[in-house]
């Protein structure tokens, strides 16, 4: 592996350092500086969940579970933490030695990885489709550095998942691609294991979307490449498809559990056309192909366009896009190379293809798709598909650089002058009238003055482009390359806001409730969403309002998992359908049945917004009782399913006595009926230790104890040690006959889903290891 990276390294030499020249200027200062990515995402659910995961970690358990957030609520099936994922680990020894500030500043170690991991493999695979060093260069820069990636650095899960998708062509095109290669690479049997190994890593980087999205760009890539090339269909997609099979089973251990959650989840059948177009491409933002912040910048705090700045950033540089919009015009102007026009026209439909899809809601084809093409409506933001878009103008771009690209003689070099003349034209008028306008509509004039000065820049380089055989050449290359550095960096600025490292120090050794004793918080979806958007993180101006202390000491989303608060809310992508179904009911709930929710929910505090300010008030759900994440009841109503029970709950909202259970058979569950009377009980201990749950209780006579955790495949509960049935309770939490007399009821996380794909990655990576050594040996 070492002397394949090195051998790699030396063939690209000159477009890695060029990204470690580029991720000096980007990142560098962030990491020496020791300040981290905080607005958004990081704060409200990646730091807190891996934070949750360490602390299970610390204590010899694997991360199965967040307690703090929706009454449990699974942890590692969590697709987005990408627990198994291996560049993650070393976010953990982070926290390990210096608490969450560190782990939070090693997310960006993380992602400078991905930078030069995702650049390094552009290179690779326009090398591969007879790219100059240059061309590399130019393409690995663009891609990696392109507006996508830079204004998502809060969004870990889409730069890393993003960063193997030239790996993937630059494998894929092993088996067929649409383009000549520089040589032909002829491999026996059904499997490439360098694409099995990348596709598998990848689909452990933690983002389902862009992972769904590159499988069928890449098996899209082998089928139109045979085809072109005229090579037999049946054998290139067995092999696409038994690599694939075998990644997906050494991805099992992930895949599995997640799968299930899924299945579980509010999202088990589809997400609403409403919530899965939300993020579509909008139309205008095309303009910033040319003018990157045409429409402003939240950094700045002058954004002004649609929806949130960084969903439709697409900026990849004047120059890789003029590159690509050549190589289209090259199309009608190649004779004799039906095969290379053929390649090119195929490229350009899959642009469009991906701009058309990516505009969602805003062209009639998506709402088709969504409703007569699997898979469509599994996911919301169809503008996250863009990253094909950028990938193969990048590649167009590169591949095409060394025949284009030239010094222009004749009329080229008239229309060329002409250009350059009309770009310093722009330039000048759009800063004159950035001085002499003021305030009028600034954004625009600035970032087209910009792009007028860039544009220049290009058009005196293709002017003064040496010779190929002149001394000067590597010098004028060196020029290009920084110009589009500089190009890159400009449409950047301000992008990705961080913070001091030093304000994560607060969370530290914050180990949380591990007793009922406190109960939980509750805050309503609409003062979360409020103080989050309207409050903290602010779409239009990244800028905060105020100290960032106070962002982060209110629970909102995830945070309170931080602070070591337990919390009824949860605003995971991804939920417990019951848990969901029960969340959605508050909403209509006032007063009394309010106030019994609550305390069945085991909250003893209620988060409030005045609604004639900004503040939030703590009031005490019921002062006269105890909060309690446990509790013991007479009797149990009986549904054979689950909307009954849905049904009998709604009827017996204030009855805190009473608890619908979900069986078949009811076994020794007594039953309801007459007049309901109270259960005394006492709970003598209560305590959660990793992925159990210890109870200790005496009571005076038969019952069922009660325990607010949302109920969900897995859990086993034992009664003085011995198994005891599980039943759903009240449609969301979970229960168990409890007899009189004093008792201690074990409540053990116990996963199959987890146990099965662990057994698949094993096996998986047994059979890999094999291949591999063999593959060595016939070498």
């Amino acid at each position: 592996m070492i002397t394949w990276v090195l051998i790699h390294a030396k063939k690209y030499k000159t477009a890695i350092l060029s990204l470690v020249f580029f991720s000096l200027i980007f990142y560098g200062p962030v990491l020496v500086k020791g300040t981290v990515y905080y607005w958004g995402l990081p704060t409200l659910q990646f730091y807190p969940w891996r934070h949750v995961a360490f602390q299970s970690l610390s204590r010899g358990s694997l991360p199965f579970w967040n307690p703090f957030n929706g009454m449990n609520s699974p942890l590692l099936a969590n697709y987005q933490l990408a627990f198994f994922y291996p560049p993650t680990w070393i976010l953990y020894f982070f926290e390990l030695v210096g608490g969450v500030g560190w782990m939070a500043w090693a997310h960006t170690l993380v992602n400078l990885a991905h930078f030069l991991w995702g650049g390094m493999g552009m290179a690779a695979v326009v090398q591969k489709h007879k790219g100059s060093p240059l061309a590399q260069t130019l393409a690995a820069m663009a891609f990696s550095g392109c507006g996508y990636f830079l204004a998502r650095q809060g969004v870990f899960p889409i730069l890393w998942t993003g960063a193997w998708l030239p790996w993937l062509v630059h494998f894929v095109s092993d088996i067929g691609s649409p383009f000549e290669k520089a040589e032909e690479i002829s491999s026996k049997g059904w499997l490439h294991l360098p694409l099995t190994a990348c596709l598998a890593i990848m689909l452990l980087a933690g983002h389902a979307q862009l992972s769904w999205y590159f499988v069928w760009f890449c098996g899209a890539w082998v089928m139109v490449g045979v085809l072109i090339q005229h090579k037999p269909i049946g054998s290139a997609a067995l092999r696409y498809i038994a690599s694939g099979l075998l990644a997906g089973a050494i991805a099992a251990v992930q895949l599995i559990p997640t799968a299930e959650f899924l299945l579980q989840s509010q999202r088990s059948g589809a997400v609403d056309f409403s919530t899965a177009a939300a993020y579509s491409f909008w139309p205008w933002r095309w303009i910033t192909f040319l003018a990157g912040n045409f429409f402003g910048n939240p950094g700045t705090g002058d954004y002004w366009g649609y929806a949130s700045f960084w969903e439709d950033a697409i900026y990849i540089g004047i120059l890789p896009l003029g590159l690509a919009v050549a190589g289209l015009i090259q199309f009608f102007r190649i004779k004799g190379l039906p095969k290379k026009r053929t390649s090119l026209l195929a490229a350009w439909i899959g642009i469009i293809l991906v701009a058309i899809f990516a505009m969602g809601k805003f062209t009639p084809v998506y709402p088709f798709l969504y409703k007569f093409l699997p898979s469509v409506d599994m996911f919301h933001a169809p503008t996250r598909i863009m990253i094909l878009l950028i990938f193969l103008l990048c590649f167009i771009g590169g591949i095409t650089l060394d025949e284009i690209w030239t010094r222009p003689l004749g009329r080229r070099l008239y229309w060329t002058r002409l250009a350059t003349a009309g770009c310093f034209a722009v330039s000048l008028g759009a800063v004159v009238a950035w001085i002499w306008l003021g305030d009028v509509s600034p954004t625009f004039i600035r970032s087209t003055a910009i792009s007028g000065v860039i544009a220049l820049g290009i058009g005196l380089l293709t002017l003064y482009q040496p010779d190929k055989a002149s001394k000067h050449q590597r010098l004028w290359q060196y020029l290009v390359i920084t110009w589009l550095a500089l190009d890159l960096i400009i449409g950047s600025i301000d992008a990705a806001p961080t913070i001091a490292r030093a304000e994560y120090d607060i969370f530290t050794n914050k180990q949380g409730q591990n007793t009922q004793a406190e109960g939980r918080i509750f805050i309503s979806a609409e003062d979360e969403q409020w103080l989050r958007h309207k409050r903290f993180y602010r779409f239009k101006d990244f800028s905060p309002l105020e100290s960032f202390s106070d962002a982060f000491l209110i629970e909102i989303a995830n945070t309170n998992a931080l602070i070591g608060v337990d919390s009824v809310s949860n605003f995971d992508p991804l939920l417990a359908k019951r848990y969901q179904d029960w969340m959605e009911s508050i909403p209509m709930e006032s007063g009394l049945e309010l106030q019994a929710d609550l305390l069945r929910m085991g909250a003893g505090s209620h988060l409030v917004r005045d609604p004639k300010s900004s503040y939030l008030h703590t009031r005490a759900v019921d002062d006269a009782k105890m909060p309690s994440l446990a509790r013991f009841v007479p009797c149990a109503q009986i549904a054979s399913n689950y909307e009954e029970a849905r049904s009998l709950v709604g009827e017996n909202k204030t009855n805190l006595n009473l608890v619908v259970i979900e069986t078949a058979v009811a076994n020794s569950l007594p039953e309801c009926g007459g007049i309901i009377g109270s259960l005394t009980g006492n709970i003598s201990h209560f305590e959660r230790v990793g992925n159990n749950i210890n109870i200790e209780y005496t009571a005076s006579q038969n019952g069922v104890l009660v325990v607010s955790y949302t109920y969900y495949p897995g859990w086993v509960a034992r009664l003085d040690g011995k198994k005891a049935d599980l039943y759903p309770a009240d449609g969301v939490f979970w229960a168990i006959f409890a007899p009189g007399g004093e008792h201690r009821v074990e409540f053990t996380y116990e996963p199959v889903s987890f146990r099965i794909g662990l057994l698949v990655t094993i096996l998986s990576l047994g059979a890999f290891s094999l291949l591999i050594r063999k593959r060595l040996i016939n070498q």
